[in-house]
C-alpha cells in the first residue's frame, strides 16, 4: 500500500465522537505540477456551518485524482465519504447523527500567466460537489416526557459550488497562498416523520423542502510543502468566523522531480 492510500485510510477511520471533519479544499494542492500526468491527493477537514440556531458539522474524507493537461492546468474528480451531524438550537430536539454517504464532484485549477515579486503567482479554481448524508433525530413533544416523541429521518441533499482566486508566494520548499473563495450552497431536506409512544410507531408525512440557499465570499489562506518522493503536504484555512469556517489538510502526489 502506498503512503497516499495509507494516509487516506487513516483519514477515514480517525474521526471520533468529538471531532468534526465541509466539502473540500480548493488549495490543496494549488497544482499537481505535472504535464500529461495523473496525480492523486487525499484530503480531510474540519468545518462548521450555522443555519439559524442549528450548528452543522460535516465530516469528509476524499480522494482527488487529477490529470495535468499541461503544467499550468489540472482537471480533477472527487470521490469519498461524508457524514453530517447537527446540534439543534431547540432544546427539545436531540442531536442529528448522520450516517456515512458518498461524496462526489469535479473541478479545474489553473495558474494564470502572471509573475510578481519574488516569483509570486496567481492561481484560480472552480469545483462542484454533491453529497446527501442522512440520519435520524428525535423530538420530545411535551415537557412531561411521557414517552411521546417525533422521529425525523432526514436526508440533507447538498450542492456546493466553490470558486477561488489565490496569490501564492514560494519560499524554499513551501508555497504560501492567500485569497478569496466564492461559495454557493444549495441544501434541500427530504424528511419522513413518525410519532412514537412506547412501542407504537405511526407514520405521519414525508416532505421535500428547500433548506438553505447561500452565497458568500470568504477569505482563505494556507500553504503547501514539498516532501520527498514527489509529495506535497497542504493545509488550508477558510472562513468568516465561528459560524462558518473550514480547516483542511491533504497529502498530494506531484509531477515535480526531487
Amino acid at each position: 500500500m502506498s503512503r497516499s492510500w495509507f494516509f487516506l485510510l487513516m483519514l477515514l477511520i480517525a474521526p471520533g465522537p468529538g471531532s468534526s471533519l465541509l466539502a473540500q479544499s480548493t488549495g490543496i494542492p494549488l497544482l499537481s505540477n505535472g504535464n500529461s500526468e495523473l496525480a492523486l491527493s487525499v484530503q480531510a477537514g474540519v468545518a462548521n456551518l450555522m443555519v439559524n440556531d442549528d450548528r452543522h458539522r460535516v465530516f469528509t474524507a476524499v480522494a482527488r485524482p487529477a490529470f495535468a493537461v499541461a503544467s499550468w492546468i489540472d482537471v480533477y474528480a472527487y470521490l469519498g465519504l461524508v457524514r453530517q451531524n447537527v446540534e439543534f438550537g431547540d432544546p427539545l430536539r436531540a442531536d442529528f447523527k448522520g450516517n456515512a454517504s458518498v461524496l462526489y464532484g469535479a473541478g479545474v485549477t489553473l495558474q494564470l500567466p502572471w509573475r510578481g515579486p519574488g516569483r509570486s503567482r496567481i492561481y484560480a479554481g472552480t469545483q462542484m460537489a454533491f453529497f446527501a448524508p442522512g440520519g435520524t433525530s428525535y423530538e420530545n413533544l411535551n415537557a412531561q416526557n411521557d414517552g411521546l416523541r417525533r422521529i425525523r429521518n432526514t436526508t440533507y441533499e447538498w450542492r456546493q459550488f466553490q470558486s477561488s482566486l489565490f496569490l501564492a508566494y514560494p519560499l524554499n520548499k513551501v508555497e504560501f497562498f492567500m485569497g478569496l473563495e466564492l461559495i454557493l450552497r444549495n441544501i434541500r431536506t427530504v424528511t419522513t416523520v413518525q410519532l412514537q409512544q412506547e412501542q407504537s410507531v405511526v407514520p405521519v408525512n414525508r416532505t421535500a423542502l428547500p433548506y438553505l440557499e447561500q452565497t458568500l465570499v470568504a477569505p482563505s489562506m494556507g500553504f503547501n510543502v514539498r516532501l520527498p518522493h514527489r509529495h506535497q503536504l497542504g493545509v488550508q484555512l477558510r472562513g468568516l468566523g465561528s459560524g462558518d469556517y473550514g480547516l483542511f489538510i491533504g497529502l498530494s502526489q506531484t509531477g515535480t522531480l526531487d
